[in-house]
């Protein structure tokens, strides 16, 4: 299996790696059991020859991520002994997710970060039945970055939390990383980063209200807390300037 179990209407939810669905029973009297699980009642979400990543509850739907695509399913309260889901073929998303620790819902929003053989890498989130992009090409090259030289990649996971009254995301390792000698005091923004600087790391993180993009650290002096990112960049990309913000407790 992969990814959660999912709970809709009664039912449990639960994918495997090879795309089927299955559902769990239940009892006599019409109660949820999620120890008993009909292996007639399973659905396969095979728009796309992919492997599965997981279902996620979104609104009265149930994603289906796979590898490169994402599918939707509705309970259409098919009777027994089959599965009550039906999927909504126009609501096809033609790619998928990096993992499922990469998924989150949050107020009933669907946040991750894609991963698919169409460029389609960041991080997105659903909006009604549309995937809209939240991560710029800096976030991407310091995502990817972050990938090629992960020595334990299943640490990595992506975290919902409410930090100082802010929705965040959280992208526990997926770090910037923080010269600890790039700023003066002097409250310019306008210091150089050397490849040479002390550093240290600042974890990845999406404030939902604000719409920004920062490095979260938890050292106690301001000299540490500009994020910049991770990776170098060839002298003819067109990424543009880096915006940087410091909270101060």
């Amino acid at each position: 299996i992969t990814g959660p179990f999912q709970y809709m209407n009664g039912h449990n939810y639960i994918m495997t790696i090879d795309g089927f669905i299955y559902m769990s029973s239940l009892t006599a009297a019409g109660n949820p059991d999620i120890t008993t699980w009909n292996t007639l009642a399973t659905v396969t979400a095979s728009q796309y020859p992919d492997g599965g990543i997981g279902v996620f509850r979104y609104k009265h739907h149930l994603l289906a991520f796979g590898k490169d695509s994402v599918e939707f399913f509705n309970d259409a309260s098919n009777p027994p002994p089959g599965s009550t889901l039906e999927r909504t073929d126009q609501a096809f998303i033609k790619f998928g997710a990096l993992s499922p620790k990469m998924i989150q819902n949050f107020d009933d929003t669907i946040y991750w970060v894609a991963y698919g053989s169409n460029d389609s890498f960041g991080v997105w989130k659903m909006t009604g039945y549309a995937p809209e992009k939240i991560s710029d090409l800096k976030i991407d090259a310091s995502l990817l970055a972050n990938l090629a030289g992960a020595t334990s990649p299943h640490y990595q996971n992506m975290q919902c939390v409410v930090l100082a009254g802010r929705k965040h995301l959280l992208l526990n390792g997926m770090t910037y990383f923080t010269p600890a000698d790039s700023f003066n005091g002097s409250g310019s923004d306008t210091n150089s980063v050397s490849s040479a600087a002390t550093a240290r790391a600042a974890t990845l993180a999406y404030s939902i209200d604000d719409k920004i993009w920062w490095g979260l650290n938890l050292l106690s002096h301001y000299q540490a807390a500009f994020p910049v990112i991770t990776t170098s960049f060839n002298a003819t990309s067109q990424l543009g300037n880096y915006r940087q913000y410091m909270f101060m407790a």
